[in-house]
């Protein structure tokens, strides 16, 4: 018998305890919709002395009838950050395909100015070891990257890269009538978060 009453009374127990738990309360509901998380953009765009703002521009710098020695070419390119998130670094890249291997040695840089700061004093190197600071040069710097660590941080602002070059007096004859095409390649990236 007392083993019944003592069950009897664990289930009582346990029906009350059940009771409560499941006792009914108000309850109200709110919510918070359509939060949008949208990445923002980098966009970097070009221009020169002929064409204006764009992905891709074209001829912006060139000479013919070039003689070793002779006045060197000159041409602008203004690099622009028109996106929505401020850029850092801009990298700045040649790839020289020519008609006769080892002309874009002889294409010497006479000037390379981006903004107050002349590149080919702080930074160009003779990667060639030729003695002069040249489109092959250029296009070997840091592994084929160029020119690296260019400030462009404020966005719809261009930012002037003037770029001058000549037919090195050292040309050799071989060379005559022999052209090089140049692609001058900009890169934008964000500061890294910190």
């Amino acid at each position: 018998m007392k083993r019944i009453l003592f069950q009897l009374f664990l289930l009582i127990s346990v029906a009350a305890v059940a009771v409560g738990v499941t006792r009914a309360y108000f309850s109200d509901q709110g919510a918070s919709t359509n939060n949008t998380f949208a990445a923002g953009t980098l966009d970097l765009k070009l221009s020169d002395d002929n064409e204006t703002v764009a992905d891709s521009i074209t001829e912006s710098i060139g000479g013919s009838n070039m003689a070793p020695g002779g006045t060197p070419v000159t041409g602008i390119i203004k690099f622009r950050n028109s996106g929505t998130i401020v850029g850092h670094d801009l990298a700045i890249a040649v790839t020289n395909t020519c008609s006769a291997t080892g002309m874009a040695k002889y294409l010497k840089l006479t000037k390379l100015i981006y903004g107050s700061n002349n590149l080919l004093t702080t930074a160009l190197q003779d990667v060639n070891r030729n003695g002069i600071l040249d489109l092959d040069d250029w296009a070997s710097l840091n592994d084929g990257a160029g020119i690296e660590g260019l400030t462009l941080a404020d966005l719809d602002v261009d930012h002037a890269l003037t770029i001058g070059v000549q037919l090195d007096t050292s040309t050799p004859n071989t060379f005559q009538g022999q052209h090089c095409v140049v692609t001058i390649r900009g890169t934008l990236t964000q500061a890294t978060p910190q």
